[in-house]
This record gives structure tokens, sequence and C-alpha cells, in this order.
């Protein structure tokens, strides 16, 4: 009964926030604010909480901006009509705030860059070429955002804080780093430090920090070059060299005489898989790999 009760709860709670949403798009066509057209202001709702994981976060955060205003409204009616204190209240100081636009803000910006490789190195399918080609522009432009991209943020979150009428902070204004005491002065810094080097270049240094861990030149390159075993299309992008290139990556697994004789051997090794049945219906490394096993 109470995971109905929830349920409904719940249900409840999203139609008033559709409804809501709705209505105020209306108004806001009507006072011409927004204009009507293909692709503008659908209907739209909130990802469930299952579904907030990989690339949704950036589409939660898109919605959450496109309908602040309900979202806002919908926490205010679930706070009043509440018998005991709620997190709704809670939820609308903590929206309401500079730091949440800003970070909001900020995760929009990085998440327009990387959701496209978040998505592709997600397929099954993957094309790994692609993809690493991919991580390098990534970077280059997460890179171009760190260095050139601080005016423009700040600029965007202050005018949605604005029209929304939530207090801007004075970025010259001194406050305790986080975490530390406020006695003595020692931990304080200025707003704009806060937001621009412990927020904005922080979170940016980590995530280029991550993509050079995960795909460093060395696992780049191995990457691509065992893409070169891909079976589709009868192994088009079957490449000796690169292929070779492996027992310069992994030397102390092969002799000298591997090393020497390895492009005679994937040349016969090509010759024998395009030519027998068994490997036709292979569609991915894995579905190879398993051929191969089996045939010995």
């Amino acid at each position: 009964n109470l995971i109905v009760n929830n349920t409904s709860v719940s249900c409840k709670r999203r139609d008033l926030l559709l409804d809501k949403h709705r209505r105020i798009l209306l108004d806001k066509l009507e006072s011409g604010e927004i204009s009507s057209g293909r692709g503008q202001q659908q209907e739209t709702s909130l990802a469930r909480p299952g579904d907030t994981r990989w690339g949704s976060h950036y589409k939660t955060l898109l919605r959450i901006e496109t309908m602040w205003d309900s979202v806002i409204e919908v926490l205010e009616i679930v706070h009043n009509e509440e018998r005991n204190p709620s997190r709704a209240g809670g939820l609308v100081q903590n929206m309401e705030s500079f730091s949440f636009v800003f970070i909001m803000k900020m995760m929009l910006k990085i998440l327009r860059i990387t959701n496209e490789l978040s998505l592709l190195l997600q397929k099954k399918d993957q094309n790994i070429v692609q993809a690493m080609s991919l991580v390098v522009d990534v970077r280059t432009r997460l890179s171009n955002l760190r260095s050139e991209g601080w005016d423009s943020l700040l600029e965007e979150a202050k005018s949605f804080c604005l029209s929304n009428d939530i207090p801007i902070p004075n970025m010259d204004d001194v406050v305790p780093r986080f975490g530390g005491s406020r006695k003595g002065g020692r931990n304080n810094i200025t707003q704009d430090h806060h937001f621009r080097v412990d927020t904005f270049y922080a979170a940016i240094d980590a995530i280029i920090s991550e993509l050079d861990h995960r795909f460093n030149e060395v696992s780049s390159e191995l990457l691509t070059c065992f893409a070169c075993l891909d079976p589709k299309d009868s192994f088009s992008k079957f490449d000796v060299n690169k292929l070779a290139r492996i027992t310069d990556i992994y030397f102390e697994d092969f002799s000298f005489d591997d090393g020497d004789s390895i492009k005679d051997q994937l040349e016969t090794f090509i010759l024998h898989v395009r030519r027998l049945d068994e490997f036709r219906i292979c569609h991915d490394l894995s579905s190879l790999a398993i051929k191969m096993v089996e045939l010995e």
C-alpha cells in the first residue's frame, strides 16, 4: 500500500509540474516573452530518478533550466501541503542561490562539450578510431573553455539570477575557503577565487585529468591498433602496420623473431579469416575473439 501511495503521489506531482509548465509557457507566449515554432517550447518533464545516469544528467539539467519557474512553484506547493517539514522548502532555498545557478550553468557548458563523447563510448558497436579522435577534440575544447570561458559563464549566471530575482554576490567580498576556519583570516579568499579557481577551474582540471588517465597516449594507440581487427565489411579496417605496432607496445611479450615475422603472419591471417564462412557472422571484436578460440 505504501508503494502504491508513493507512486500515486509521485504521479500527481509530475502531472502538477507539467500543468504548471504548460500554463507558464502559455502566459509567456501570450505576452510575447517567447515565440513558438518548430522544435520550440515542446512539452517536457524531469527525468525519473532511475534514469539519472550517464548522459541523462545533461538532459535533467537542461529540463531544470527550461522548467525553472514550474519547478520552483511545485516545490513551494509540496512544501506548503506537507504536514511535516519537507525537503521541498530547503530545495527552493538551495536553488534560488547564485551558487546553484552558477554550477548548473557551468555543468551545462561542460556537458554540452562531453555529452557526444559520453554517448559514443556507451555504444556497444562504437567506432574506436572515431572515439579516440573525439577524445582529443573534447580535451581541446575543455582546455579552451578553461582559458577563455570564464567571463561568458559568469555573465550568463548573473543574467539568469537577475531575471529570477536571485541575489548576486560581490565577487570582491572575502569569504573563508570551504572547510576552513574564519579565525585569523588564514583561509580567506574572494568570491571570485571561490567560483573561478576552486569551482570552475577545479571541475575542468578534474575532467581533463580523468581523460588523460583513461586515454593516455599508449592506451589510445593500443585501442586504435586493436580497432584494425574489426570484422565488419570483411575486415575493411584491417591494417598490418598498425597491428604490428602492438609488438612494440608489448615488447616484453614478443621476441625479436616474433616482431620480425608478425607482418607476414598477419597477412596470412587476414586471407584466412576473409576466406572462411565461419568468420562472416562475426560483427565485433568480441564475436571475432570467440570464433578464433572455437576454431583454434
